[in-house]
């Protein structure tokens, strides 16, 4: 169809015979293929005419789904009850055209807040011919407004203090929680924040970087997170005094207690001291006693010196150990690393020096040796103490049998083996093994001598050598400790 225009004095005329089949189709041509917004067309009795693309794409119904069906159907129940369908027919009649707000459904039943503009639109004879509806999807402008509404509110409603400060320092906002802070810096007058505070707000600005500051106010600690914007700070706090108070706590706990082990320790080493002075001078004139009555000692009375002289060992070596432990407790023993040869500066020696005592039990006493470097860093003194303490466990538990130390090469790592087929150790008893003071057997009636110190001392000097002790044993058969070494 051909639609025919003059432009005539500026005016437009449609030649008559074809404007009303020309109005509908510009009609249909401009409103169905809208897809912005929802135009529907309802007819005098509230049934739908007319449902274009918007209409579709907001509500989901399709054409053929929704025409012929009442326009209530729409709104949500509860203004369905409240007669909302029918006021709005009404009024559209009176006024011809107005809007209002409310909640709406689409077909999967999700609820809408809605922007609907009613109009009654008659004839030339003032008739009524039809209503039509346009209507916007508002939802998401008026869940942003109560956002922004929401955000406003935010700094007067937080409890904690916010700040805003310029670079040159000035506070140009300050919340209600913030001002006692002000007051309390003498900055609620001038305006002016203190100067460690514009230090760390020109650092922030300067890095473009999140920082944070800590502030004691009235016996409360405020953590202060400043965030930088192009010539301001924004400073928001929150109350950690909880945490704080809680961190002093623990902090004088720990001191305390550290106190505590150390006052322990410096007793013990006193007392160690105190006792080892009298056992050595003891020992010293047992020796020249010995050596005056030599001709005239029988064998009872060389029992008596050699008792004489096995207790008093047996004292220093306990005080000995006290010392040892002390000093790693009070953290005063000085680590000396040095390259050595474990066989020839370390392992050989204690072979001289515990030989005497397998022979006295009649017990083999063996080393072999398969390294083919055996040389580490390491202190001397501490890992003589520690493979000290293990052959002279080894000896101590075996009455038949032998002890042998293995030496040998593990991929990256060196392992001393001191090896024993002696009691063997409870499963029960491994965990417990290498605490201070610990001993499978306790009390009076204990079958072997000691203090429950020696394994405790070899496994922190070998923390303190970068060297682990690990343990393997069967009652009845025997057990292998291993000090496994890192190789330089």
């Amino acid at each position: 169809m051909n639609v025919v225009i003059n432009f005539k004095n500026n005016e437009r005329s449609i030649m008559p015979i074809e404007k009303k089949l020309i109005t509908k189709n510009l009609y249909s041509s401009l409103v169905d293929d809208i897809e912005e917004f929802s135009i529907v067309l309802i007819n005098k009795e509230g049934l739908i005419t007319n449902w274009n693309k918007g209409s579709e794409k907001l509500f989901g119904y399709s054409n053929s789904e929704i025409i012929s069906k009442h326009f209530s159907g729409l709104f949500d129940t509860n203004e369905i009850v409240k007669g909302l369908p029918e006021y709005i027919l009404s009024i559209s009649k009176t006024v011809g055209k107005f809007h209002l707000e409310t909640w709406m459904v689409t077909k999967n039943g999700k609820c809408i807040w809605a922007n609907v503009a009613p109009k009654a639109i008659f004839n030339s004879q003032s008739e009524l011919i039809r209503y039509q509806l346009i209507i916007h999807d508002i939802t998401e402008k008026v869940n942003a407004e109560k956002e922004i509404r929401s955000l406003a509110k935010f700094p007067e409603e937080n409890p904690f203090p916010i700040y805003r400060i310029t670079k040159a320092g000035y506070i140009i906002y300050s919340n209600q929680a913030g001002v006692p802070l002000l007051t309390k810096l003498n900055c609620s007058e001038t305006r002016i924040a203190p100067k460690e505070i514009q230090n760390i707000i020109q650092r922030s600005l300067r890095l473009k970087q999140n920082l944070t500051t800590e502030i004691k106010f009235e016996g409360k600690w405020y953590l202060f997170n400043i965030i930088p914007f192009e010539d301001y700070v924004n400073m928001y706090g929150s109350d950690i005094s909880y945490m704080k108070n809680t961190q002093i706590e623990l902090l004088e706990s720990k001191e305390k207690a550290e106190n505590s082990d150390k006052l322990k320790s410096e007793f013990l080493a006193q007392i160690s001291h105190e006792i080892r002075t009298p056992i050595n001078a003891i020992l010293s004139y047992i020796s020249l006693i010995r050596d005056e009555l030599e001709e005239h000692i029988d064998i009872d009375i060389d029992k008596f010196f050699r008792s004489i002289n096995n207790g008093s060992k047996r004292l220093i070596r306990t005080i000995d150990l006290i010392l040892n432990i002390s000093e790693l407790q009070t953290g005063t023993y000085e680590l000396n690393r040095e390259r050595l040869n474990l066989t020839a500066d370390i392992i050989e020696n204690l072979m001289m020096d515990f030989s005497g005592q397998a022979k006295e039990k009649n017990l083999g006493f063996y080393f072999h040796n398969i390294s083919k470097s055996p040389h580490l860093e390491i202190d001397k003194y501490s890992i003589t103490q520690v493979l000290s303490n293990l052959i002279d466990n080894a000896i101590k538990f075996t009455e038949t049998g032998s002890v042998t130390i293995n030496l040998f090469d593990q991929e990256d790592k060196i392992i001393v083996e001191i090896k024993d087929t002696g009691k063997g150790i409870n499963p029960n008893y491994l965990s417990k093994l290498f605490e201070p003071f610990s001993q499978e057997e306790m009390g009076y009636t204990r079958s072997y001598e000691g203090n429950g110190l020696g394994l405790a001392l070899a496994k922190k000097y070998c923390e303190l050598n970068s060297a682990n002790i690990e343990v393997e044993s069967e009652v009845g058969k025997g057990s292998a400790f291993r000090v496994i070494f890192n190789k330089d």
